[in-house]
């Protein structure tokens, strides 16, 4: 990943859990309950959580990933993966990229995964994962954050909206070629 991205996630993750710290729970707008469990910290993803990563997309997303797209992901300028880390577990990732338009040169930031295991969840972790692409997409100026999200999955759908996500009327269409 290249050091820009990089140094302003950095500085969203450092942003975030600083307020997240200084914050009691329900000013931050989280359930008691919903707290972050306290040995989960958040950081940018690295070469040794390949293992981590590709077991939370296979088992939320049914989605496979190499070892070397996700060497590439990790090396792309213009994406980023951030995870919620208890010593060498990882319990949640974040896969999201910043696409510029280039009719305009509005950024926008697409979350393309975001999940976390069926164990840790009610923990506030997604919701941290959240609040640091929201801290990250402000530092960098960045207006909208994106992201897409199954018919069926109705519990994202409410998750989402509880934390400030409209729904788009819009369609996607897709043709397979």
């Amino acid at each position: 990943m290249v050091i820009f991205l990089q140094s302003e996630l950095d500085l969203a993750i450092e942003k975030y859990c600083g307020d997240i710290n200084m914050r009691s729970a329900e000013h931050i707008g989280l359930k008691d309950r919903d707290m972050p469990k306290p040995d989960f910290i958040y950081r940018s993803a690295n070469e040794l959580d390949y293992q981590d990563v590709k077991k939370i997309l296979e088992e939320i997303f049914e989605l496979q990933i190499s070892e070397g797209n996700y060497r590439a992901y990790l090396e792309d300028c213009t994406k980023c993966i951030l995870v919620a880390a208890a010593g060498a577990t990882v319990g949640g990732c974040c896969c999201f990229e910043v696409v510029t338009n280039p009719l305009n040169n509005v950024k926008t930031c697409f979350i393309r995964y975001l999940g976390v295991l069926p164990e840790y969840r009610k923990y506030g972790i997604a919701s941290g994962m959240l609040g640091i692409v929201k801290e990250f997409a402000r530092c960098s100026h960045i207006k909208p954050i994106e992201l897409t999200c199954a018919d069926w999955r109705t519990d994202s759908h409410r998750f989402y909206k509880n934390n400030e996500f409209t729904i788009k009327k819009t369609k996607i269409f897709i043709c397979e070629v």
